[in-house]
């Protein structure tokens, strides 16, 4: 099951660096339990745990998830392109 959640990235020496960023996560179906179905939310059809504080849910408005080795996952306006590889 995929999982969306809100985060602060960790360095590799423990510091918080920079703002906060969309974390992507995965359980295996073996991991996911039957009660974690109550959490579940279909988005464009595909089953996801959006794990977002109500505070922090206004970050996602607009935008949509994208990835690049360089910066892992990141939010971009949803009218621009896609992060250049």
């Amino acid at each position: 099951m995929l999982g969306i959640f809100w985060g602060w990235p960790i360095s590799t020496g423990g510091k918080q660096t920079g703002g906060g960023a969309p974390i992507v996560g995965y359980w295996r179906k073996s991991e996911f339990t039957d009660a974690a179905w109550s959490e579940v939310s279909k988005v464009d059809g595909m089953d996801l745990i959006f794990s977002v504080r109500p505070i922090d849910r206004h970050q996602f408005e607009g935008k949509v998830i994208d990835y690049s080795p360089e910066r892992t996952f990141f939010l971009r306006d949803a009218a621009t392109g896609p992060a250049k590889r």
